[in-house]
């Protein structure tokens, strides 16, 4: 799965989604870093959400792997909107897509996280 994720990297590439003036890629391992942070995380949330269940590890462990995790999203999410952000990535149309679209994708995402920690709190493995 994640190799065929990591294959799906050159369609990120500008051009191929209409975007003119979008040259270069983030780098091959920067694109696997996230591509494995995500699969890790959504391990975790279906962990949390009773989806899968690890008999070797203690519910108490993706609690905590959870929150770090909602932390990520949200830390990601909130920097999106700021004018530092703005400055580092000043391309188009990442720039506006990244307000619009992906930084409140990030906070949503990590406020659910949160919610699901929560709920999970009474969650007992056997």
């Amino acid at each position: 799965m994640l190799l065929g994720l990591l294959r799906m990297r050159p369609l990120w590439r500008g051009p191929l989604w209409g975007a003119k003036g979008i040259t270069q890629l983030p780098n091959f391992w920067a694109c696997s870093f996230v591509t494995v942070a995500l699969l890790i995380g959504s391990w975790i949330v279906l962990t949390l959400g009773g989806v899968m269940r690890v008999a070797s590890l203690p519910m108490w462990i993706f609690q905590i792997l959870g929150a770090g995790f909602a932390l990520v999203l949200l830390a990601r999410g909130i920097v999106g909107f700021m004018p530092f952000w703005a400055s580092i990535t000043p391309e188009e149309p990442f720039r506006t897509l990244n307000r619009l679209y992906y930084s409140p994708l990030c906070v949503g995402l990590g406020v659910s996280v949160i919610l699901l920690l929560i709920q999970s709190r009474g969650y007992n493995a056997p």
